[in-house]
């Protein structure tokens, strides 16, 4: 109306548009919930505590291997899935073997964030695909996730130079600067 663009068929496009994309996106919470509500009821959650307790790992190859379950886990599953899961199977692991549980469970949001974000799924790209400009590819999008996630951690895995790492702490010192701004 601002702009005097505002037509019943834009209007009705747009409908259309959010109506699809909020059905996808409540199909997939509505997987991962009937997931969770069927593993909880079958005991898989004491099943799983036992498995994890009788391997007998040190506290870092523990946190490691749960770091690795939950990333795997983000592939498929939504958010509200994982946390349902593993929060109540990781946090009591974590406390016991000394992890701060606020520590452990900001690394396991991290760790949702990081594989929502990585290819084969990377189901947050899909969602983002579903309201980009048809200018912006799948392929763009998946470049983008390579250089903020991936690069920096093959560089410094391979000892080359951080000129990534340096990228990233740019990146950081601007959000700070941006979210200082807002506040002030």
């Amino acid at each position: 109306m601002l702009y005097r663009t505002f037509t019943l068929s834009a209007f009705y496009a747009a409908l259309l548009k959010t109506l699809k994309i909020t059905a996808m996106i409540m199909a997939v919470l509505l997987a991962g919930t009937l997931f969770t509500g069927v593993f909880i009821g079958a005991g898989g959650i004491n099943v799983a505590n036992r498995a994890i307790v009788d391997l007998q790992l040190s506290p870092w190859m523990l946190l490691t291997l749960m770091m690795l379950i939950v990333f795997i886990a983000g592939f498929f599953l939504d958010w509200i899935s994982l946390v349902l899961i593993f929060v109540p199977i990781f946090t009591p692991l974590a406390k016991l073997v000394g992890f701060d549980a606020v520590w452990f469970c900001t690394l396991f949001l991290i760790m949702i964030q990081t594989s929502y974000l990585t290819p084969p799924m990377a189901p947050a790209i899909f969602y983002l695909r579903a309201v980009a400009p048809p200018a912006i590819t799948i392929r763009d999008m998946y470049r983008g996730v390579d250089t903020v996630y991936h690069s920096p951690v093959r560089n410094t895995c391979r000892g080359g130079d951080m000129a990534q790492t340096r990228h990233l702490a740019a990146l950081g010192e601007a959000c700070a600067l941006v979210r200082g701004r807002c506040e002030g």
